[in-house]
């Protein structure tokens, strides 16, 4: 069942009705990516609208280099919404549009 997030978060999630694709780019050393790849797979979890896959930075310089990622964590809404920096789940969710 994962961790309790909350009622509220709960609803806001049940309101994500469209297709929302989460690419998170991470380093293995970076200390601040577990949370924002932890708040996002809860948000998944939770939805059947929402995926997430994480990729270790290393390993894709070609994603490195179409988005310009200078840092980490960073997360891509759709394959065109970029984003940096560590996330809540409520942010995440502001960003979602919910």
């Amino acid at each position: 069942p994962g961790q309790n997030i909350g009622e509220e978060a709960e609803k806001r999630i049940a309101t994500i009705s469209e297709p929302k694709n989460i690419h998170i780019a991470v380093s293995l050393t970076c200390t601040m990516c577990p949370d924002l790849v932890a708040a996002a797979e809860r948000i998944a979890a939770s939805s059947p609208n929402v995926s997430v896959d994480v990729y270790d930075l290393q390993h894709y310089p070609d994603m490195k280099d179409k988005y310009n990622i200078m840092s980490v964590p960073c997360f891509i809404i759709n394959e065109d919404d970029v984003h940096f920096g560590k996330k809540s789940i409520d942010e995440l969710l502001q960003i979602l549009g919910v």
